[in-house]
């Protein structure tokens, strides 16, 4: 599988975080993603590439398919979720993607649906989308396959960043694909100095929004699709204790959730609709 990437991004130095408070306003998910305050700080980055696109039904539907089919005793399917070593890693919108209850389908048993294939997946924990990053670097096409970036120690995945392979981002390296380069006012959002419902899938007053397939606004200036709203996206940061950072707001936040420098919170075995992931590597 190959995943669209933007051109490399240089090594650059961010400041990262909000210290007027602007980018921490809580989000009507509060209840699931409560905003927390943090201090501005400047950190250095190493250069990567970054998915142009949140990952896809149909992409992320080929990789468990191929997951389950090697490794049937790990795995297991039930009605509407995926299970590895009996921690979930994908609960379905079974719109999107069907589950067979063919038997003899079974070692392939998710189907994308064809109108939905290029909508951004949902429902993936935090596990899943390492998992995710780990199939995709085995089943590089363009030479060999990558170095795997996560290895599984017993009880938890143990990132190391020397590899070669696809793993997430860290929020700064999120916060730096989000910027693409521009300083200042411009960096407000990862759209710019302003955010409209002609440049970002968002909620809006009054309105309900909905998920849209992948590359349905303009990108950023590196490329990259829908860093401002549509989903949020997994991070590789932990965060209070055992939670995960998500970036980026969903279809269903408000402008100021869509700030570049906000961030929020899920537990890693969290399966939403409104949480996705993107990619990168070295």
């Amino acid at each position: 599988m190959k995943i669209p990437l933007c051109l490399l991004l240089p090594a650059a130095l961010l400041v990262t975080g909000c210290s007027s408070g602007t980018g921490n306003s809580t989000s009507p998910s509060a209840d699931l993603y409560p905003a927390k305050a943090f201090a501005e700080s400047r950190v250095t980055t190493g250069s990567f590439t970054a998915g142009r696109f949140e990952t896809m039904n149909h992409e992320f539907t080929e990789a468990m398919d191929s997951l389950f089919s090697a490794d049937t005793a790990a795995f297991r399917v039930s009605t509407d979720s995926f299970f590895w070593n009996d921690s979930l890693v994908w609960r379905l919108d079974t719109v999107s993607v069907k589950i067979s209850t063919d038997t003899a389908k079974r070692h392939a048993p998710f189907s994308a649906s064809v109108l939905y294939k290029n909508y951004p997946v949902t429902g993936v924990t935090w596990k899943g989308a390492v998992l995710f990053c780990n199939y995709i670097s085995l089943s590089f096409t363009t030479s060999a396959a990558l170095d795997t970036c996560y290895a599984w120690n017993g009880t938890a995945f143990v990132l190391d960043t020397s590899k070669s392979g696809y793993r997430l981002p860290y929020a700064r390296e999120w916060e730096v694909a989000a910027r693409a380069g521009r300083t200042g006012p411009d960096t407000l959002f990862p759209t710019g100095a302003v955010i409209s419902e002609h440049l970002a899938n968002y909620k809006l007053d009054g309105v309900v929004g909905y998920l849209a397939p992948v590359g349905s606004y303009a990108p950023n200036p590196d490329s990259l699709y829908d860093m401002a709203g549509n989903l949020w996206e997994w991070a590789q940061d932990d965060t209070l204790g055992t939670e995960k950072i998500i970036k980026g707001g969903s279809y269903q936040d408000m402008a100021v959730v869509q700030e570049t420098a906000h961030r929020s919170h899920a537990a890693p075995g969290t399966a939403d609709g409104l949480i996705g992931f993107r990619v990168i590597r070295k």
